[in-house]
């Protein structure tokens, strides 16, 4: 058991030591031999070389061992450390037994396959280990012969490209990449323009494809549909592989030109200008151009052979288009940077165009009292000027020395400019075509500080009570620096205090004693300067205000009445307002209020009222004595105050009844529906039937509430509504000859007071009036039943019949009246026919 484990040992260490030699060899072995290719085609033997003899006479072969790059054993061994190459054992993978074999013989030992397999290819390597001499390695490259495949051309984007490629733009550069796979050993790779070579430089991207990159700089005309031709090839026995594209082109216009006279233009009228162009493929896009703008109103016409185009445009000039420049631009789209322009410059006639401006030396700088400043009016116009005008404050301005006014061309200077020199500017300018005027500019002119006030101000203080005494300037700029002063001497912080904000300053004084009163003044400094006369302000004991005055009357109503009055002196101090309203006839105080102004408003007043109002000024040191005023309201017209109640009573009922009411009138019109549907209509009979007694009217109508359009409105209403008939009103109806229409006129006769009724015709200006003092009609009218909201709803009424007779008005009116009205029955409200 010792010596198989022995034995075990001894072997794995010779395999180590085979390994590690073959590893060894790999890493040095260019150092120790060059690297040979040979070339097999599948199927095929071959012969791999390998030296053995040694170099000294002296010497033997040990061992020669053959490796492959597939594996890190030996695939092949010849062990002659025993004896000679006689005896020499021989040892053959199992992998590759049956077509391996190592010849001896002759002066190089070849190992030989027969046959060639496709994953043969690669690297082997023979190891000869001598007795005396170092070891000698040969690497040995066996390829396998394989034809390329067929080449493939790329263009700039790397997109496969076949046949006709492009279009590519005239002057651009060219770049097509050809590339070929397989192919054992290595193909060449060449580019072709019909027979003549362009490229036979490629590279090797690895060990499976090459790459070949032609360019061509730039594209010309005669490159339009050139044939290029990539050829792979790796042996002289089959034709080599190849792909072809051809190259498609875009060209530049060549020329462009404006055509016609370039004649000045008038503005406003339109014109037609043409521009042609040539050369381009496809044909060029013409467009035209004014500063940059494109005009869209050209159109286009193309040739027929596509080569040349002519765009006319319509062309409407303006003021602002004097001396800009047209262009028309012929390009082809798919060229960028291939347009070409045809300009002309335009001369369009205008009025003065007119820019005002300040002076280059002032421009920049603030202006103050006394300094000299320059406007520069700057002209535009076509033709040129032959006036120029100046306004300050929309009025002309003249040279005048006297006032430091110089007008030297198109500029204004005022010397030694002054508080007054303040305000807006603008210039004026006259040509053939017009008038033009300029922008305004204010001139702002910057001075030291004066009082907003000329007067002087008196205040009016209490001992040991503040008094706050502001001083207001007119300043530019406002940011100014402010100086007291008391009876002429310097203020003492004692007594005094000073806030001051901008233009503004207030200083707060406590009087203690009767000499306290007296004199301040104020005065400011700017950065322009210090202000020349102070400001001054009396401080003189407070008082009681002066009473009103000039208090008249601004608004009147039944209910208002309003006072405006003229303060009087304040009293030195702030003073405020209020009013007393008195009933005079009472000789009682209605109501007091305050107020901020002298505008005083009493509301809530009663009409027709004498009113005494008393009006006050008055401060924290009392008030003034009252203006009187004795005013009486408006009288309320006598019927208002019946309608307001009514009219207060009628939308209580409306806001309470009003969902009632709607109720109940789609309940009405739906019984009205059901009633029509299943009535019979019996009234044209052609016989009477006796009139009802009817009872008197208990209270005459009024004749004079009713007009001939209350008679012909829509009975509607009062069918639906007859609570709004009144229950004294009796109506009748009957038919009158002789009347304008064809058809019977209807005939309403109301009750007067006396006996007497009134007959209406429904026709317009139809109305009679119609006296009737015969005994039957009253009794039968006396005798007759109450006409109420349920009239007609009987059997009997409804089938009343209408009389089929009529009467004449003019002859016998009032015996024919009184017959027809006692053979005619009443009209049903309720029938939604009449």
């Amino acid at each position: 058991m010792a010596g198989f484990l022995l034995l075990s040992v001894i072997v794995l260490m010779n395999q180590l030591q085979l390994i590690f030699s073959y590893e060894v060899a790999v890493e040095n072995l260019k150092e120790l031999v060059q690297r040979t290719d040979l070339y097999a085609f599948p199927g095929r033997n071959a012969d791999l070389p390998c030296n053995i003899t040694p170099e000294a006479t002296d010497d033997n072969l040990d061992l020669v061992l053959w490796y492959t790059d597939k594996s890190p054993s030996p695939i092949y061994s010849l062990d002659a450390r025993h004896g000679g190459l006689e005896t020499a054992r021989h040892w053959k993978s199992d992998d590759m037994a049956s077509r391996i074999s190592f010849n001896i013989s002759g002066s190089i030992a070849r190992l030989q396959l027969d046959p060639v397999m496709k994953q043969d290819e690669g690297a082997f390597l023979c190891r000869v280990d001598f007795r005396k001499a170092r070891t000698r390695y040969l690497d040995l490259k066996l390829r396998i012969i394989v034809p390329p495949k067929k080449p493939i051309i790329r263009d700039e984007t790397h997109q496969s490209q076949q046949s006709l490629i492009g279009p590519y733009n005239e002057g651009d550069s060219l770049r097509l990449q050809c590339e070929v796979a397989g192919g054992n050993p290595r193909p060449n790779l060449t580019w072709w323009r019909e027979s003549v070579l362009l490229d036979d430089s490629y590279e090797i991207i690895d060990n499976f494809e090459v790459k070949n990159v032609l360019q061509i700089i730039p594209l010309q005309r005669h490159d339009l549909m050139a044939a290029l031709t990539c050829q792979a090839t790796n042996n002289d026995v089959i034709p080599p592989s190849q792909s072809t594209v051809t190259v498609d082109m875009n060209f530049r216009p060549l020329e462009v030109h404006i055509e016609g006279d370039k004649r000045p233009l008038s503005a406003g009228m339109a014109i037609k200008i043409k521009c042609s162009t040539a050369g381009s493929r496809p044909p060029a896009d013409v467009t035209w151009w004014k500063e940059g703008i494109e005009l869209k109103s050209a159109k286009s016409i193309i040739s027929a052979n596509g080569n040349s185009t002519v765009s006319t445009l319509t062309l409407k000039p303006s003021i602002g288009d004097d001396g800009k420049m047209v262009f028309c631009a012929a390009a082809n789209r798919y060229i960028p940077g291939s347009t070409i322009k045809a300009s002309w410059k335009l001369n369009v006639m205008y009025p003065p165009q007119l820019i005002l401006r300040l002076g280059r030396k002032v421009r920049h700088l603030p202006i103050h009292e006394g300094n000299d400043v320059d406007l520069e009016c700057i002209i535009r116009a076509n033709p040129p000027v032959t006036d120029i005008g100046w306004k300050f404050e929309r009025r002309d301005i003249l040279a005048n020395h006297t006032a430091g006014i110089t007008i030297d061309n198109n500029t204004l200077i005022i010397h030694k400019v002054q508080r007054s020199n303040r305000g807006r500017y603008l210039c004026t300018a006259t040509n053939s075509e017009g008038r033009g005027e300029s922008n305004t500019i204010f001139l702002r002119v910057q001075y030291s500080p004066v009082c907003t006030s000329t007067e002087n101000i008196v205040y009016g203080a209490a001992l040991h009570q503040p008094v706050e005494v502001t001083c207001e300037l007119d300043s530019d700029p406002e940011n100014v620096t402010f100086t007291w002063t008391f009876n002429n001497s310097m203020i003492n912080s004692d007594i005094f205090y000073v806030y001051s904000e901008g233009a503004s300053s207030t200083l707060t004084y406590i009087p203690t004693s009767q000499s306290a009163f007296g004199t301040l003044t104020c005065s400011g400094a700017n950065n322009v300067g210090p202000q020349l006369k102070p400001c001054v302000f009396a401080i003189v004991a407070a008082r009681p205000p002066d009473p009103l005055i000039n208090c008249t009357v601004i608004n009147l109503t039944q209910t208002i009445i309003a006072m405006e009055c003229v303060e009087g002196f304040d009293g030195g101090i702030r003073q405020g307002f209020y009013s007393e309203v008195f009933d005079k006839a009472r000789n009682n105080l209605k109501s007091n209020f305050t107020s901020q102004s002298p505008v005083f408003i009493a509301d809530g007043l009663n009409p027709g009222t004498l009113y005494v109002m008393k009006m006050y000024a008055n401060n924290f040191l009392g008030k003034s004595e009252p203006f009187l005023a004795n005013v009486e309201t408006l009288q309320a017209p006598p019927e208002q105050s019946r309608q307001d109640i009514g009219w207060h009573l009628q939308v209580k009922v409306i806001l309470i009844s009003g969902v009632s009411v709607v109720l109940v009138l789609i309940l009405f019109v739906a019984c009205a529906i059901i009633l029509l549907k299943t009535r019979t209509p019996n009234r044209w009979k052609g016989r009477r039937r006796p009139v009802a007694h009817h009872q008197k009217y208990s209270e005459p109508l009024d004749k004079e509430t009713f007009t001939n359009e209350d008679l012909f409105k829509d009975t509607t209403c009062e069918e639906k509504c007859p609570d709004v008939i009144p229950a004294e009103m009796k109506l009748f109806e009957t038919a009158v000859c002789g009347a304008e229409s064809s058809s019977a006129t209807d005939m309403h006769l109301f009750p007067e007071t006396s006996g007497t009724f009134v007959v209406l015709a429904s026709l317009p200006k139809q109305l009679k009036q119609l006296e009737s003092r015969s005994d039957s009609l009253k009794t039968s009218l006396k005798n007759s039943p109450p006409l109420t909201k349920d009239f007609g709803s009987s059997q009997g009424h409804q089938d009343s019949l209408l009389s089929e007779e009529c009467f004449d008005l003019q002859e016998d009116y009032q015996r024919g009246l009184v017959e027809t009205l006692l053979s005619t029955p009443p009209r049903d409200f309720q029938q939604t026919e009449v």
